[in-house]
């Protein structure tokens, strides 16, 4: 997934930071923007939203992450199993060829 809503709105907030100080800048340092309090306000609080929103999503990812994860471990303890009984196989067979079976 290389896009999610997440990620979007994380973009989405960023730039609206980036307008909200580029509004601040040009009303304090060139000219006055008319409504420019409003303007600096709506894209600051639109700019908070998407960062909120970008870190709504993470406990379902963590969940999917760890569910992953779960996964993983239980394939690596089946072949790690696999692997100890071909391994177990083959010093049960070398005890018979020796005859030390069951000593």
């Amino acid at each position: 997934e290389l896009w999610t809503w997440t990620k979007l709105c994380s973009c989405v907030g960023g730039l609206f930071f980036v307008i909200s100080d580029a509004i601040i800048g040009l009303h304090m340092f060139y000219s006055p923007i008319p409504y420019g309090q409003v303007l600096i306000m709506t894209t600051y609080y639109a700019a908070q939203l998407g960062i909120a929103l970008s870190v709504v999503d993470s406990k379902a990812s963590y969940i999917r992450e760890e569910e992953e994860s779960r996964k993983r471990q239980l394939l690596l303890d089946e072949s790690e199993q696999e692997q100890g009984s071909i391994i177990g196989e083959g010093i049960d067979l070398r005890q018979r060829r020796l005859g030390t079976f069951g000593r």
